[in-house]
């Protein structure tokens, strides 16, 4: 277990909300953040590494739910399969991507993300502090 005493680990929780909270107001909007991406083009930044987690998802469905007609199909079919839902990847990533741009607030609380980031890792919150406070001189 990592322990880390002192008076920023002892209140990382409140003071990592007040860093976020300012942050949020100050310096980073998400919505706008988001609103940045372009959906179409996130499908094709994604190729190879969809076509890996397709595999995955395919087989380990298969696995879960028919595994004894997964377990008997020849090689070639359970890559059709993989294949075919690939295809449909691109389609799904850009309407997924649009989704959570109209409502990335409502699904990513960004504050809550790094709260709880800072009190799982109280040596890095108190680094930062250190660091922050060192150039702050």
């Amino acid at each position: 277990m990592d322990i880390c005493i002192g008076i920023i680990p002892t209140k990382a929780e409140k003071m990592a909300s007040i860093t976020v909270e300012l942050m949020m107001k100050k310096l980073l909007n998400l919505q706008e953040v988001f609103n940045r991406l372009e959906p179409e083009k996130f499908g094709i930044v994604m190729g190879d590494a969809l076509l890996l987690l397709m595999d995955k998802i395919v087989t380990d469905v298969a696995i879960k739910y028919m595994p004894k007609v997964w377990e008997t199909l020849p090689q070639e079919a359970k890559d059709e399969f993989v294949l075919l839902a690939d295809r449909e990847c691109p389609a799904f990533i850009t309407a997924f991507m649009q989704d959570m741009k109209a409502h990335i607030v409502d699904v990513l609380d960004i504050k809550e993300m790094a709260v709880s980031a800072c009190v799982r890792n109280k040596r890095l919150v108190n680094k930062i502090f250190l660091e922050c406070g060192d150039k702050v001189r």
